[in-house]
């Protein structure tokens, strides 16, 4: 029965699967070019930053579009989208405060790049990641160089490790359970259930290796 569905889904949405490989083809190439420019850049993020997106994309869409087939998923689909959400833009906006009253080189990053930091701590709500952004040296760019503190380097780790607990395992969870509950797979709960997979297992060993190099903090 699930091989069938599967075979249907990949029949039924072979444009959608062919868009896919085409824009991790895009990032791959995105990510070889960022490697030419400045290879000791944190360029890998450029993958990170593609899965946070897609991931909050499509549980923003399951919530929409799948939570109330089962009606005792709704409430914690919720919760799980917004607490996280809330709790990663505070953070988000802490760390950008902390910084610009005790780090001279944030204060004249800030200066100059204001807008961008308003749209990387929006962003940040969908996972706190992604304000790493702003000191990866990504292509050699100015705009990506904000020198940030050791204390915000581990409060960043810290509520990646809450964010993974509230928000990764939860959302895995309830898409086992739709999933179980379900006979069919539409499109959006199964790349959902797939982003989900691959952000709970990149969670998991993000955090293992953040441990291990705490020491260095």
């Amino acid at each position: 029965m699930i091989h069938a569905t599967l075979e249907n889904i990949f029949v039924e949405y072979k444009f959608t699967i062919i868009v896919v490989v085409a824009i991790l083809v895009i990032l791959l190439f995105l990510y070889l070019a960022a490697l030419c420019m400045h290879k000791k850049g944190q360029n890998f993020i450029i993958f990170s930053l593609a899965l946070i997106f897609v991931d909050f994309t499509f549980d923003c869409l399951f919530f929409l579009n799948n939570a109330k087939d089962v009606k005792s998923l709704y409430l914690p689909s919720l919760l799980v989208l917004a607490i996280p959400a809330m709790i990663n833009f505070a953070s988000a906006l802490y760390i950008m405060v902390y910084e610009r009253i005790n780090n001279p080189r944030f204060q004249n990053w800030l200066y100059d790049h204001s807008t961008f930091a308003a749209i990387i701590t929006v962003c940040s709500s969908a996972n706190i990641q992604a304000i790493r952004l702003i000191y990866s040296e990504l292509f050699n760019c100015e705009i990506f160089k904000a020198g940030i503190s050791i204390k915000s380097n581990k409060w960043i780790m810290w509520i990646s490790v809450l964010d993974a607990i509230i928000e990764d395992i939860p959302h895995f969870v309830i898409q086992l359970l739709y999933h179980k509950s379900q006979s069919y797979y539409s499109v959006i709960p199964f790349f959902t259930l797939v982003s989900s997979v691959i952000s709970l297992l990149v969670a998991i060993l993000g955090r293992f290796y953040d441990a291990l190099n705490a020491s260095e903090f």
